[in-house]
């Protein structure tokens, strides 16, 4: 239940409404994530990680509305339904090389694909349950990437070590 009041800057009541709402929301979701490693003598190490994800969120609510004092809002009952599907696949590959003297090389490559596809209904009607507005929307998106990123390291002590590093990616939206 929500409660509005208002009040005019005399401090007297000008506004007081009733809403009920009643919403159920649901959501559910599947995931695979297999991790495989390869060890090649001493000195290179491979593996490969993925993510594969599946979630549906579904929302349904409806407002109903009761004036006490003041204007009347737009719509008196409403309902909304909301449905949302998304899906990510995620894969990463990464090699380790050790060289002579402890250097070792690290690259890693990825790549990901996102897509999200929502879908919404609005129903509205007036003080004489009325249908006032009907509303559907659509929307759809789409995400892939790529990228690179690694590290060379080099002892030059026994406690020191020199790094150097890297990290590019680069996206696109649809």
């Amino acid at each position: 239940t929500i409660t509005q009041q208002g009040f005019d800057v005399a401090g007297a009541p000008e506004l007081d409404r009733v809403t009920r709402r009643q919403a159920f929301g649901l959501s559910d979701s599947i995931s695979l994530t297999p991790k495989l490693g390869w060890q090649f003598g001493d000195s290179d190490k491979l593996s490969i990680e993925a993510l594969l994800r599946h979630t549906r969120f579904s929302d349904d609510n409806n407002d109903q509305r009761e004036v006490l004092l003041g204007a009347l809002p737009p719509y008196l009952t409403q309902s909304q339904t909301l449905d949302l599907r998304t899906t990510l696949a995620q894969m990463r590959l990464n090699w380790t090389h050790t060289l002579e003297g402890g250097a070792t090389l690290d690259t890693r490559l990825g790549t990901n694909l996102l897509r999200r596809a929502s879908e919404s209904h609005f129903l509205g009607e007036d003080e004489r349950q009325a249908l006032a507005l009907r509303q559907h929307v659509t929307s759809n998106t789409s995400e892939r990437g790529f990228t690179a990123a690694g590290k060379f390291r080099l002892p030059y002590s026994e406690k020191h070590a020199v790094a150097l590093g890297w990290d590019g990616e680069d996206r696109k939206s649809t």
